[in-house]
């Protein structure tokens, strides 16, 4: 949901996000992102909001202003943990992308054991968060709910 409008953002498998508006029965705006399922944030000013896809591991910044067109920065995420691992993991499926209150940092959460937190100007990874128990099966149950920013920007693991 926009903080400062009635509008929001869907993300979907079919490889698209969608504008809203509360006001519209339909959504007002689409964007083709083709790379599976999507992870949505905006920035706390509203101006701004991200797209985040595990698949080609990317998160892009996008003016909310110009809906449609394409993102005006893109950052690479990599975790070299999992890429230098001797065994063949695959990485966990992103489930949530979080802007903090002072919209310097970007968390990723995922259905792992692992988060991300990244600079949310130039890509950066800052840290790699472990020690928390994942989800078992992303397949059936992704959610990204569970971990968030508390008011003084602290990362809050919530267990249900």
């Amino acid at each position: 949901m926009s903080p400062v409008d009635d509008q929001f953002l869907t993300g979907s498998i079919d490889e698209g996000v969608r504008l809203w508006d509360l006001r519209q029965p339909n959504a007002i705006d689409f964007i083709d992102i083709q790379s599976g399922r999507p992870c949505l944030g905006y920035d706390p000013s509203g101006l701004v909001f991200a797209i985040g896809k595990r698949s080609n591991k990317t998160v892009q910044l996008y003016d909310s202003r110009k809906f449609g067109q394409s993102p005006f920065d893109t950052f690479q995420i990599d975790d070299n943990y999992l890429n230098s691992n001797v065994l063949p993991t695959s990485p966990p499926e992103w489930t949530g992308l979080k802007f903090s209150n002072d919209g310097q940092k970007i968390l990723l959460t995922t259905s792992g054991d692992v988060h991300y937190l990244v600079d949310a100007f130039n890509g950066q990874l800052k840290q790699r968060l472990i020690g928390h128990i994942g989800l078992d099966n992303a397949s059936v149950c992704l959610g990204g709910e569970e971990t968030s920013f508390t008011p003084d920007d602290l990362i809050q693991q919530n267990y249900y």
